[in-house]
């Protein structure tokens, strides 16, 4: 439980999304916020093989030394690990044709991270060797979010990294704040993937056809905000201000002080390649919003969604 003075907040600890139906208020807007959830979520990945199919990848038994074999059969990427530490016992393989999952989940539509020469890459431009990931998971959960929404109203805020596109081979293991083997000691490692916000987006608005929505005269009942940057999410809320007041009454003797906030503001604004260690870039923000019901029979009314447009 969570308390403050008299106020006493019962927090409960659920499953799975489906259960809130059961705890949730009658006639209280949802409020959801999903910081670095869907990157842990299950994906699917795919690779064009060279008879231009796409194949699934699958997790085998390595029976060879499995220290040379990782997710393209090769643990030079991974250097600076001993082969022992390396030794997983599992390797990634090919599908030998088309799988259910290549069947259903890949969508021609999909676009993948554009190019100089491909600046509208689709996945009939890839090419043999090329993998991509999709999260199907992911997709149903954004459903599940959206349509509850439809009906009690709220806001639901993802912040997560990843691109407004298919993501391509980034699923890795992580353990002790380093990259390693996604096979390495199953169960035991924390496992990630970019978000493809334009699969949640997209997912989002499945159950409506918004532009004939709008053509009818109709109202949206769901809208989508961003993705955008963390560091334009933060700074359309106003971050810069709220880092000068802290700012402010630390001394200016106080050297090491100063530059620990100004460094930390700088980390979630900045991108990697200006500050390291920076997510202001490689991590996205978007909201998905619906009006609040009104009981006395009124027009549901919009509001705008902070973050998603500059200050004034």
């Amino acid at each position: 439980q969570f308390r403050d003075n008299s106020i006493v907040v019962p927090i409960e600890w659920l499953s799975s999304f489906n259960e809130v139906d059961d705890h949730h208020e009658a006639n209280v807007p949802l409020l959801v916020i999903a910081q670095e959830l869907f990157d842990a979520l299950p994906v699917h990945q795919f690779e064009l093989n060279n008879q231009n199919i796409w194949c699934e990848r699958l997790v085998d038994v390595n029976y060879a030394d499995s220290s040379s074999s990782n997710a393209k059969g090769d643990d030079s990427s991974l250097a600076g690990e001993s082969k022992e530490e390396l030794r997983h016992h599992l390797r990634f393989v090919l599908s030998p044709g088309p799988t259910p999952a290549s069947k259903v989940l890949l969508k021609p539509e999909f676009h993948v991270k554009p190019t100089e020469t491909e600046p509208e890459k689709t996945l009939q431009d890839c090419k043999p060797g090329d993998c991509i990931e999709v999260s199907a998971v992911s997709a149903a959960l954004t459903q599940s979010i959206s349509k509850r929404l439809t009906f009690e109203g709220g806001a639901a805020l993802i912040i997560d990294y990843g691109d407004n596109f298919v993501s391509q081979d980034s699923l890795r293991g992580i353990k002790e704040h380093a990259f390693v083997h996604p096979l390495q000691e199953p169960g035991e490692i924390d496992l990630s993937a970019d978000v493809n916000f334009s699969l949640l987006k997209r997912m989002a608005l499945h159950q409506y056809n918004p532009n004939e929505l709008l053509r009818k005269g109709k109202q949206v009942p769901i809208e989508v905000h961003g993705p955008v940057t963390q560091g334009e999410f933060l700074t359309n809320l106003g971050i810069q201000f709220r880092v000068s007041a802290l700012l402010e009454p630390i001394p200016e003797e106080d050297g090491e002080a100063l530059n620990s906030l100004y460094e930390g503001y700088q980390r979630l604004v900045e991108g990697e390649e200006t500050v390291k260690g920076g997510m202001g870039i490689s991590y996205k923000a978007m909201a998905i919003t619906a009006p609040i019901p009104n009981s006395g029979g009124r027009k549901r009314k919009k509001y705008n969604c902070a973050g998603f447009s500059k200050l004034r």
